[in-house]
């Protein structure tokens, strides 16, 4: 079974941060970073982005989250969840969609994500 890990974007701080707990009801999520621990409110101004650890390493150990930006030879996409697809894909610059099914997991590099690093997906 795989791990179920999530992380949060904080668009007011301009953070990442992992997540401890969210509570669905009152839209509160406990956050981590380091040794300090962070609440944020998931307001209906849709304040943080929450992303899901997709299950999956890079071919240096690094965990992949959807938004995450990856290099694969030459090659450079965002990972995120395709309906169409069942599962998670990798979208390039293009607005192409490659199904990670097919990717050679060994070959991988993330090099950043969509929040940190926005520039590694400009066309």
């Amino acid at each position: 079974m795989r791990d179920i890990k999530l992380r949060v974007w904080d668009k007011v701080s301009g953070k990442m941060y992992d997540v401890g707990m969210i509570d669905f009801i009152t839209g509160h999520i406990v956050c981590s970073e380091k040794d300090n621990y962070k609440e944020l409110v998931n307001d209906s101004s849709e304040m943080v982005v929450l992303m899901q650890y997709i299950g999956l390493k890079d071919k240096n150990g690094k965990e992949l989250y959807e938004g995450d930006i990856i290099k694969l030879l030459d090659i450079i996409g965002c990972i995120k969840f395709s309906i169409e697809n069942l599962g998670y894909v990798l979208l390039t610059p293009v607005k192409t969609e490659i199904p990670m099914i097919y990717l050679k997991l060994s070959a991988i590099e993330k090099i950043g994500n969509i929040y940190k690093n926005p520039e590694l997906m400009e066309v």
